[in-house]
């Protein structure tokens, strides 16, 4: 959480501040569990209410959210499973696993509108789970906390 964020809730105590966090899971890989570890932390503060939205959900949390229908999760998993067979044949000198996050076969923007957050917390959302041209065409203030070097090295991560 920024400082600013933390200053706001401070001052503003008849306000709740609501934050999303978008990950791919909320309790599979490192930077999710990180994610996930954040969002209770933050839940603990009565003045920021905090949700997740996820496309893996493990976890019994009722403040992290994932796709009801199973048929749209279906199709992005083989989606996925396509391109990462595809990436394959790209040349490069290290097995380093890689997204593109091209295209948003899942429909977030409309979950992201319907939870109304004030900030999005954007965590690990690789494996084509939003496309950097919806991420940027989503008017909210962002925080990005990069786990990896995907955001600025192209398609790898290291």
């Amino acid at each position: 959480m920024d400082s600013l964020m933390r200053k706001r809730c401070c001052l503003q105590k008849n306000k709740k501040i609501k934050v999303l966090h978008l990950s791919y899971s909320d309790l599979k890989g490192g930077a999710s569990i990180s994610a996930f570890r954040l969002h209770e932390a933050i839940n603990n503060c009565t003045n920021i209410e905090s949700k997740m939205l996820v496309v893996e959900k493990f976890s019994k949390d009722k403040n992290v959210f994932s796709f009801e229908n199973k048929m749209n999760l279906f199709i992005y998993k083989v989606y996925n499973k396509l391109l990462f067979h595809l990436l394959k044949f790209q040349k490069k000198k290290k097995k380093i696993s890689q997204s593109v996050n091209f295209f948003s076969i899942l429909n977030l923007k409309s979950k992201i509108k319907k939870l109304k957050p004030d900030y999005i917390h954007i965590h690990w959302i690789n494996s084509e789970m939003i496309s950097i041209k919806t991420l940027s065409g989503l008017n909210y203030k962002k925080i990005w906390t990069f786990t990896d070097m995907w955001p600025f090295s192209g398609t790898e991560h290291y």
